[in-house]
């Protein structure tokens, strides 16, 4: 992502766009769950995994790539 304008901040409520399936828990999270951005990643060289955000999502800070997410929307009337 070096050079490109980040889609998310750090407080933006998002969606997973793909099942995952954690390596190392017993931890399914489901395409459609939401999640908060709580952190993100340095583009910087020493990031050899290439993750962009870090979102809390089901009870546990897990790290995806921008692609795998999308902005969360409200559905139904807005309020004023």
């Amino acid at each position: 992502m070096a050079g490109k304008k980040r889609t998310f901040s750090v407080g933006d409520l998002v969606v997973s766009r793909f099942p995952l399936e954690l390596a190392f828990e017993e931890k399914k999270i489901q395409q459609g769950e939401v999640g908060l951005i709580v952190g993100t990643i340095s583009p910087m060289e020493h990031n050899i995994s290439g993750y962009d955000y870090v979102v809390l999502i089901g009870g546990k800070e897990v790290f995806f790539f921008e692609r795998e997410l999308k902005r969360y929307e409200v559905r139904g009337p807005k309020c004023n």
